[in-house]
C-alpha cells in the first residue's frame, strides 16, 4: 500500500489517499547445455545461459551445474543449482548428458600352426622287363627286377657329454695358490735356531682345496668330450677356488704378523 498527501500554499485543503501497488517477480530461465561422453571417462564441461537480467549480480548466490548420478550408459539429467530469491521466478529447462558404453576391444582369434604333414619316404622304382614272345615257344618270364634306393647317411648325433674349460682353469689355480703357499713355507725365512717359520699351519692347509680341486675334476670331467665353457659343476670349482684364496689371504696375513714380531725382536 503507498500512502499519498497533496498540498498547495496557495489553497488550504490538503488531499490524502492511499493505493495498492502489486510488485510482480522477474522472470529468469536457465537453459542448460547437453553433453555427451563415453562410459568410464570424465564428464565434459556443461555450461549455461541465463534469460533476464539481475537485479543485483549475487541474488542468485554461486550457480552450479550438476547432473545426476551414474556412470552406466543411458542418459542422465543436468540442471543448476543455486540461492533461491523470492523476488525472481525462475524457470530451469534442464540439460542431457548422454553416456554412451565404451567400445568392447576386438578378441583376436588364437593362432592355429599349420600342420605339417609327414614326410613319405620315396617309394624305390620298379622296372619289370616282359619278353616279347616269339611264334615257336612262348619265353618264359623273367622275375622284377627291384632297383633298390641308396642309403642317405644319417646325421652324427650331438654329442651330451662335455668338459668345462672354467672347471680346468679353476683347478689349476687353485693348485698353484697351494704350490706357491708350500714353497714360501719350506723355502722362507728361518729364526736363528734354523726352524721353519711359525705359524704354517694355513700354508699346509691349502693342500686340502687344492687336493679336492683336482679330484673333483677328474670325477666330473671327461676332457674326450667336447668343450664348453661352464657346466652343472662349475660352481662347486668356484667355491673351491675362493675358499683357496681366502686361505692364501690368512697366510699372507700370519706372515706379516711374523715378520712384524721379527722385526720388533
Amino acid at each position: 500500500t503507498v500512502y499519498y498527501k497533496v498540498t498547495n500554499p496557495n489553497y488550504s485543503d490538503e488531499a490524502t489517499g492511499s493505493a495498492v501497488v502489486n510488485i510482480t517477480q522477474r522472470a529468469i530461465v536457465f537453459n542448460v547445455a547437453s553433453g555427451t561422453k563415453v562410459s568410464g571417462t570424465p564428464d565434459p564441461i556443461i555450461g549455461y545461459t541465463m534469460e533476464g537480467t539481475l537485479v543485483a549480480p549475487t541474488d542468485f548466490g554461486v550457480v552450479n551445474v550438476s547432473r545426476v548420478a551414474g556412470e552406466a550408459a543411458g542418459t542422465y539429467a543436468v540442471t543448476v543449482s543455486y540461492t533461491t530469491n523470492p523476488n525472481y521466478q525462475v524457470t530451469v529447462n534442464q540439460g542431457v548428458l548422454t553416456i554412451t558404453a565404451a567400445p568392447t576391444p576386438p578378441i583376436t582369434p588364437p593362432t592355429t600352426p599349420p600342420v605339417t604333414p609327414p614326410a613319405t619316404p620315396p617309394t624305390a622304382p620298379t622296372t619289370i622287363i616282359t619278353p616279347t614272345p616269339t611264334p615257336e615257344a612262348p619265353a618264359p618270364a623273367e622275375e622284377p627286377t627291384v632297383i633298390e634306393e641308396a642309403e642317405v647317411p644319417l646325421a652324427a648325433a650331438e654329442p651330451t657329454a662335455y668338459w668345462a674349460l672354467i672347471n680346468l682353469l679353476l683347478a689349476v689355480l687353485t693348485a698353484v695358490i697351494s704350490i706357491g703357499l708350500l714353497a714360501g713355507y719350506f723355502t722362507g725365512r728361518k729364526d736363528e735356531n734354523q726352524r721353519l717359520k711359525r705359524k704354517g699351519t694355513m700354508r699346509l692347509i691349502s693342500i686340502l682345496p687344492a687336493v679336492g680341486a683336482i679330484v673333483l675334476f677328474i670325477l666330473t670331467e671327461n676332457m674326450q668330450n667336447p668343450m664348453r665353457m661352464v657346466d652343472n659343476w662349475t660352481i662347486w670349482m668356484a667355491v673351491i677356488a675362493a675358499l683357496q684364496v681366502g686361505v692364501a689371504a690368512l697366510a699372507r696375513k700370519k706372515q706379516e704378523e711374523d715378520d712384524a714380531e721379527s722385526f720388533r725382536r
